[in-house]
């Protein structure tokens, strides 16, 4: 006879109560009726089998004649249960496995299978203490973990379920509503951790106690429905903390922490039909059946739950680290595809060592595990059973499954409705915490209680935003914005400017919006870091561009000289900066040499003693490498030249003045072009004499009225002019 293993489901290797310290104030829990009833008889175990002795679990097709099928193998009905078309059969003792094998050969059963029994086995790890009410969540590594517990180090930082930053997000007056069904030992109703929150329960154990009693009286049922849901306010909070998240309780385990199929079954119809949005079976066998397919009554019942939109989530088992020969595999209910399997982490984000695997994992979920110190500090503190102020350190996938149970009914609490969206949702939104993506080992990862309702990631850093370019001038402020920036959690955020100006004693700010005064051209790199209320944080850089204005000079006259004469000219620049300006001339016959500034003006002077066309090249730099530029043109003449040009300007006057007469303009002529061929001999004397005779004529002829006063004043300055420069 092949015989099922039993999965080890609590978290402790030792159950002893500590005695009570400082009992809270018992309150009553209100009843939920149920139509079904069960028959309240004692049971008994087969030695040596996993199965309650003398019974079975019979499912019948619809129509079957069930008492002619029952009497032909020596069958009699002893219960309905809570499933459709099942019942209790009592068989004699010592034939379950074969009554059940011939069973199942009839058509019109749809199953047949003895009582199997589901354990709360014993516990891995304990570190049980009474704490008076007050605030224990320093020890709650699995909702906040800082890397240190109650003073011990050796933790891994965040590696929690982001639960804290879900609380702040939510709120502590959390007013969501969900209701999770807790199978399992029954829970201490009057326990301070679960003030308003347990909406009823059932006792699905046949032992001769009433229905109505679902007290625990084991210890397990108590710590995992406080994982899973104790209030907000209690000196342990539980993942579903709101006040409108019920529990519904199904005591479907003994004292000895033993599960009958048949209690699990009809705890999982009674859970559903009594409107659970969530169940959380912390228990299970490895095997089930003798063909290992486990129990068919518990499927049945699951399918019946999945088909009412109820999640249901089941530990994988804590057999990993026992030397019974375990290489891997999940327990049932968990093996079950209706079920969601969850296997334990520790407080280093990773797989606990007892917890099992296999390829029908799907997720996890803090389970604590044992440490160096053989302290508690590193397993799950929540309440237990001894009274209504004791609390108690267990490790286990027990204690993992809870706390997927809990976040499943924040999710429907918080307006997810579909029980698979709700499953999907928890695995999309895990973290990592072995291989990438889904193993066998942890499933899709640890769970992630902040992402998951939120959507965001509680590391989240925050986004900077802020304008790529900022144009700018110098001396003038450039506004800076960074008041789009945000956390995308909802925190607060502080802004720290570097305006890539470390010349300037203002070259920080930390305001979101600022201003900054350039006092050079230039492209500067400006950094905004943006700093969460967690220290996170994001740097964004950006550009300011500050263009230089160069100096925009004006034009300045240039002049006609002779030889050796002095050119004179004034100008001014315009520069929008707020610069300081150097400057330089070009006078065309020399190199380039400094001029003298008077604020935005200058003063041109120089004598040109070679005759030709020079360019007057004024250049104004400013103290970015700006510069700026004007010419001018100066014509130098010779000497003949000059007098050339004196020969035209008679020419001129000669048409302009009616009464000079044609013989006055050629005597005009004659002693300038007697000049010039003086000059053109090399005779400078004779040249000068020339023009001296020149004046007289001109004196002459304004004398005799036949020169106006200023075409005269005109002539005689030209032949002067001429003059001093063959002097010089």
């Amino acid at each position: 006879m092949k015989r099922s293993v039993l999965v080890a489901l609590t978290g402790a290797l030792g159950l002893a109560a500590c005695s009570d310290r400082m009992p809270l104030t018992p309150s009553a829990a209100p009843e939920i009726s149920v139509a079904h009833s069960i028959a309240a008889e004692a049971r008994t175990l087969v030695p040596g089998e996993d199965f309650v002795a003398g019974q079975l679990i019979v499912r019948f097709r619809p129509g079957a004649a069930r008492s002619e099928i029952a009497e032909a193998h020596r069958a009699r009905k002893k219960a309905d249960m809570l499933l459709s078309r099942t019942e209790i059969l009592e068989v004699p003792v010592g034939e379950e496995l074969a009554t059940a094998a011939k069973l199942s050969k009839n058509p019109n059963i749809e199953f047949a299978e003895p009582d199997y029994i589901a354990r709360l086995a014993p516990c891995e790890l304990s570190n049980s203490c009474l704490f008076p009410d007050g605030q224990f969540f320093h020890y709650k590594w699995d909702l906040n973990n800082t890397g240190v517990v109650n003073g011990q180090t050796g933790a891994k930082q965040d590696a929690d379920i982001d639960w804290v930053e879900a609380f702040d997000h939510l709120g502590a007056g959390f007013a969501g509503s969900a209701v999770i069904g807790i199978l399992d030992t029954g829970i201490r109703p009057t326990h301070q951790a679960f003030t308003g929150k347990i909406l009823g329960g059932r006792r699905f154990i046949v032992d001769g106690l009433p229905v109505t009693n679902y007290t625990d009286d084991h210890s397990h049922g108590t710590h995992v429905a406080a994982i899973a849901a104790s209030r907000g306010g209690a000196a342990v909070p539980g993942v579903a903390y709101g006040a409108n998240i019920k529990l519904l309780v199904g005591k479907v385990c003994n004292s000895a922490g033993s599960c009958p199929s048949s209690s699990t079954a009809n705890g999982i119809i009674w859970a559903a039909d009594n409107g659970a949005n969530v169940i959380n079976m912390s228990l299970g066998s490895f095997g089930g059946n003798p063909d290992g397919t486990g129990s068919a009554a518990q499927q049945a019942a699951l399918q019946y739950a999945a088909a009412k939109n109820v999640l249901s989530v089941c530990a994988t088992g804590n057999d990993d680290n026992k030397p019974n020969g375990y290489t891997g595999g999940v327990g049932y209910p968990a093996r079950f595809p209706e079920c969601m399997a969850v296997g334990a982490t520790n407080w280093n984000d990773a797989k606990a060592s007892y917890s099992n695997y296999g390829p029908q994992i799907e997720i996890s979920a803090p389970g604590g595990d044992g440490n160096p110190l053989n302290t508690g500090n590193s397993l799950i503190l929540a309440a237990v059973h001894t009274s209504d102020g004791s609390y108690n350190w267990k490790a286990g996938t027990s204690m993992a499954t809870p706390q997927v149970a809990g976040l499943a009914a924040l999710l429907y609490a918080t307006g997810m409705t579909d029980a698979n969206a709700i499953r999907q949702r928890m695995i999309e939104t895990v973290d990592d915490v072995e291989a990438q993506g889904w193993d066998a080992r942890t499933g899709a990862g640890r769970i992630n209680v902040y992402r998951a309702i939120t959507g965001l990631d509680a590391d989240a850093p925050p986004v900077v935003e802020t304008d790529a370019v900022y144009m700018g001038s110098k001396g003038q402020p450039v506004p800076f914005d960074g008041s789009g920036s945000f956390d995308p959690n909802g925190k607060g955020v502080t802004f720290a400017w570097d305006f890539g100006d470390p010349t300037s004693s203002a070259n920080t700010s930390s305001s979101a919006q600022a201003t900054h005064t350039y006092m050079r051209a230039g492209h500067y790199t400006v950094k905004l870091t943006v700093t969460d209320a967690a220290g996170f944080s994001t740097t964004a850089t950006s550009i300011a561009a500050i263009p230089n204005i160069v100096p925009a000079i004006a034009s300045f006259a240039g002049a006609t000289l002779l030889q050796g004469e002095l050119f004179s000219a004034s100008g001014s620049f315009a520069d929008a900066d707020p610069d300081t300006w150097t400057a330089t001339v070009s006078y065309g016959d020399s190199g380039a040499q400094a001029l003298a500034l008077s604020g935005r003006t200058f003063t041109l002077s120089h004598r040109y003693m070679a005759a030709g066309a020079h360019s007057v090249v004024v250049t104004v730099s400013d103290d970015d490498n700006g510069t700026g530029s004007q010419t001018a043109l100066v014509r130098v003449l010779a000497p003949h030249e000059g007098i050339e040009t004196t020969l035209i300007a008679v020419i001129g006057v000669g048409a302009g003045t009616a009464g000079l007469g044609r013989g006055n303009v050629e005597a005009l002529k004659a002693p300038l072009s007697a000049s010039i061929a003086a000059l053109d001999r090399g005779n400078t004397t004779a040249a000068v004499a020339q023009l001296n005779a020149f004046k007289h004529q001109v004196d002459a002829l304004q004398r005799g009225g036949k020169l106006t006063a200023a075409s005269a004043q005109d002539l005689a300055a030209r032949a002067d002019r001429i003059i001093a420069s063959m002097q010089r």
